[in-house]
């Protein structure tokens, strides 16, 4: 007979919890109906891009910079 491991059903549970809040980060670039889960995410500017939009997107430090 095996016992009940309630420490790892208690992981198990908040791993199940967090996968199920978990909500997918959609690409800046691509307008619905087409939006894509986005791949990468530019560390300056903080918008995140499909693998199609990041081929297309500025290099690092070409990004306009706000004024303040």
């Amino acid at each position: 007979m095996l016992f009940r491991n309630f420490t790892l059903e208690s992981i198990v549970e908040r791993y199940r919890q967090a996968a199920r809040a978990a909500v997918a980060i959609m690409c800046n670039i691509c307008k619905p109906p087409n939006q894509q889960e986005a791949t990468k995410s530019c560390m300056d500017c903080k918008a995140s891009y499909c693998n199609e939009c990041f081929q297309i997107a500025p290099n690092p430090g070409e990004h306009p910079k706000p004024s303040m």
